[in-house]
């Protein structure tokens, strides 16, 4: 990225790069120009939807109760909970048991007692928002399809204060399927479109069975150094293959995580139920299928690094998450037995390994965030058990010291009375706001602008060739200077901006997002209708891309963006 600051000390901004984990990956790159301009116009002023969709103050628990024999237990206070952070206990500040599907308060008997859940009054009908996510990139269409046909058959499941979204992810884009919606005929429209899309399962197993096949008869001990059960290093391919299977794990991450953000507050109890097609939590396991002491590969991620971003957006949000095994490979039954049977001895284990590497993200997920996984046959039985699961349970609630720090908390609460157990999400994300707004922006190149976002004038110019199969594309940001938050300053007024650019090309491959501050320093405030202008070069491979502008005011927390689609 290159940044060539302006000369004139009354019109000057003073620009910065900050660097952020990079998440680049092969094909995705970009290169920016940055220069300083100055005109006239007008354009509207912020909005503060997207505020409110990141200032969410207070962290709720749900907190499920049993007993030895797994049944519920009611009747409790909040005296009976034990809650830590960090692993020092703090104060619960809001409490109320929903049983039934209705909000049941206690009397307060002191002032330090805590106090009910905002909204919530003795007898009300809580209902439960569903969040369905389709995993298409990863699915089979037939393992896909049983589950969404199971999903349509419990549908009357949903009581009338409930209410269930759907979206789908093929890899590239969101496709919202149904809004909020209490109508099952709509609902089960929708489930019956999401069995109708592609889904591209099948290419994934098939380049697996290759792989396994070439390491089957050594191809790939040709490229490794070192012995087979102590190398340290993958060889060419293993590397591409587990290079390929973490970004596509890092775009399914993001795509949850937009859909989470784009959703963030509907009304009563939150679930997302992730429909997924196999997502490994170790991503070099995966892919040799075999204990290897030590192994190494640049670029490759753990599966904590992978799905940190879900876990953040559902655990600030207030989701549960509720995982389905599309699979369900049943490694137990008749049927598993007859898949397996032409694999031999290693051929199965095989199999199962990377079952149970699936398995274990769908584990991790749910029980960091207090919800429930859903393997094997309890697949077909999914909505039924998490209707059943969110319609009794404790809502406490407390309200951090935000530093906005980046830093994970973690979160336990405990019930004191003997023979109980309890299950509830375990953290907490304390996000900065320059993190908040990379990952909305990020997450619009998949579902459309920011939630809240003012409409940003960009004009693009006609690219040119610069070599090695990319182009350099000429943008012209256009800035609203009456529009931004001017302060007082020594050296006039300065209005604090941040300048994002977010790039999906045609394959799904994102661009590490460049975050550029940008001091806006005027010697008086802008006159209405006052502009200025940012002439941007974007440099960019010879394909179709989405390009995401924003412009984020750091004092209101307002802003601008566009979304470009650029076809060589």
């Amino acid at each position: 990225m290159i940044i060539d600051e302006p000369k004139k000390p009354a019109d000057r901004a003073r620009t910065t790069t900050t660097r952020r984990p990079n998440w680049c990956l092969p094909g995705a790159m970009i290169s920016i120009l940055v220069l300083w301009n100055s005109a006239l116009a007008a354009q509207p002023g912020s909005s503060d939807v997207f505020r409110d969709v990141l200032d969410v103050r207070v962290i709720n628990l749900e907190v499920v109760v049993t007993d030895r024999a797994g049944d519920r237990v009611t009747g409790l206070k909040s005296s009976d909970f034990e809650l830590t952070v960090d692993g020092r206990v703090v104060p619960i500040e809001y409490f109320t048991e929903v049983r039934s599907g209705r909000a049941v308060i206690a009397n307060r008997e002191t002032d330090s007692d805590p106090l009910a859940v905002p909204s919530l009054s003795p007898g009300d009908e809580v209902g439960t928002s569903v969040l369905v996510f389709i995993d298409d990139l990863f699915s089979t269409t037939v393992e896909r399809n049983h589950v969404l046909e199971s999903l349509q058959d419990q549908l009357p499941n949903l009581g009338p204060n409930d209410r269930m979204a759907i979206v789908a992810f093929g890899g590239r884009e969101l496709d919202m399927l149904t809004s909020w919606s209490q109508s099952q005929r709509e609902l089960r429209r929708a489930l019956l479109i999401a069995g109708g899309r592609p889904t591209y399962g099948t290419q994934r197993e098939t380049m697996e069975r290759i792989n396994d096949a070439n390491q089957a008869v050594g191809i790939d001990e040709l490229f490794r150094f070192g012995d087979a059960d102590t190398f340290s290093e993958l060889n060419i391919g293993e590397k591409q293959a587990v290079q390929r299977l973490s970004h596509d794990l890092r775009g399914v991450s993001l795509a949850v995580t937009s859909t989470l953000r784009s959703f963030a507050r509907p009304p009563g109890r939150r679930v997302m139920l992730l429909v997924s097609g196999g997502w490994p939590y170790d991503p070099i396991r995966h892919i040799l299928n075999r204990e290897a002491k030590s192994v190494a590969a640049q670029g490759t991620v753990s599966g904590q690094e992978i799905y940190a971003p879900i876990l953040g957006a559902a655990n600030r949000l207030g989701y549960s998450l509720y995982t389905i095994d599309a699979p369900g490979m049943q490694a137990d039954s008749e049927v598993a037995k007859a898949a397996f049977a032409d694999q031999g001895t290693e051929g199965r284990a095989q199999r199962l390994d990377r079952e149970s590497n699936n398995e274990t993200t769908l584990t991790y997920l749910a029980g960091e965030t207090g919800g429930m996984a859903f393997l094997n046959r309890d697949r077909d039985f999914a909505l039924e058990d998490v209707m059943e699961d969110t319609r009794s349970y404790y809502w406490l609630g407390i309200t951090p010291q935000w530093k906005g720090d980046d830093q994970d908390h973690d979160v336990r609460v405990r019930v004191l009375p003997a023979g109980l157990k309890s299950r509830s999400r375990r953290g907490y994300s304390d996000l900065s706001r320059q993190s908040e707004v990379t990952m909305m922006v990020e997450s619009s190149l998949l579902f459309g602008n920011p939630p809240g976002s003012e409409p940003l004038s960009v004009n693009v110019g006609r690219y040119e060739s610069a070599g090695g199969g990319r182009i350099l594309l000429p943008i012209e940001v256009v800035v609203p200077m009456d529009m931004m938050t001017f302060l007082p300053h020594a050296e006039g007024f300065v209005a604090a901006t941040e300048l994002r650019i977010a790039v999906l090309d045609e394959n799904g491959n994102r661009n590490e997002t460049p975050v550029i501050p940008l001091d806006i320093v005027l010697d008086e405030m802008p006159e209405p209708g006052a502009r200025r202008t940012y002439s941007t070069s974007v440099k960019l491979r010879k394909k179709r891309h989405d390009v995401l502008v924003a412009l984020y005011d750091n004092a209101t927390g307002g802003i601008y963006s566009t979304r470009i689609e650029v076809a060589p």
